[in-house]
């Protein structure tokens, strides 16, 4: 839909995109965008993987890429003259949104990153899908866009949780240019190792 979307505004072929990326139902062998949007569509509320591919779950990263795809989705419907399509789509991300506001813990000041077992066997609750679904998922509608308090305050707690790492001492390059918390996945130690002086272990 991007690639579409720069194509047209630069003068592209309407028609051309319609059959060759957007219209399922005429070119079933070759447009794929119509089928993708309408998979998400029925879809979204089963649970998946996220992108770490590990656990089948609710995730929050997921929801929201997913969240993204619907809203664009509907206006690019919209664009190849497909309203049917559009209020489809409008309405499964209308529905889906209804769902986000799940994963706030507002005991913990943090967006969780999905229901399942991973979060059941982490202590932390915190990993950085979280940060990396609003990256990815802000679909430029407020719905948790890169100020949302409840994204920063998760921000600062994934953040700083890496803090117990010997690394994050390292507050200065060899210029004295300020450096950011070194951040990974998220903060639980290997069970097999411990950390080092010098580097960050992200299970899995």
């Amino acid at each position: 839909m991007e690639f579409a979307n720069t194509y047209l505004a630069g003068g592209g072929n309407l028609t051309m995109i319609k059959n060759r990326l957007y219209n399922t139902a005429a070119n079933p062998s070759q447009a794929p965008i119509m089928k993708d949007l309408l998979f998400v569509a029925s879809n979204w509320s089963l649970p998946s993987f996220d992108l770490w591919e590990e656990e089948e779950s609710d995730h929050f990263y997921t929801r929201m890429v997913q969240h993204r795809s619907l809203v664009m989705g509907a206006a690019f419907a919209t664009k190849m003259g497909d309203t049917a399509t559009s209020s489809t789509l409008s309405a499964a991300a209308t529905a889906l949104a209804a769902t986000l506001g799940q994963f706030w813990d507002n005991t913990r000041n943090l967006i969780l990153y999905e229901y399942g077992p991973v979060l059941r066997g982490k202590y932390s609750y915190k990993d950085a899908a979280v940060i990396l679904g609003v990256i990815h998922g802000y679909a430029g509608d407020g719905l948790y866009s890169y100020t949302d308090p409840k994204v920063l305050s998760s921000a600062l707690e994934i953040a700083t949780s890496f803090l117990i790492y010997n690394i994050s001492s390292t507050t200065h390059d060899s210029q004295g240019r300020v450096l950011g918390i070194p951040i990974g996945r998220y903060p639980e130690v290997s069970l097999h190792s411990p950390p080092s002086h010098n580097t960050i272990l992200i299970p899995g």
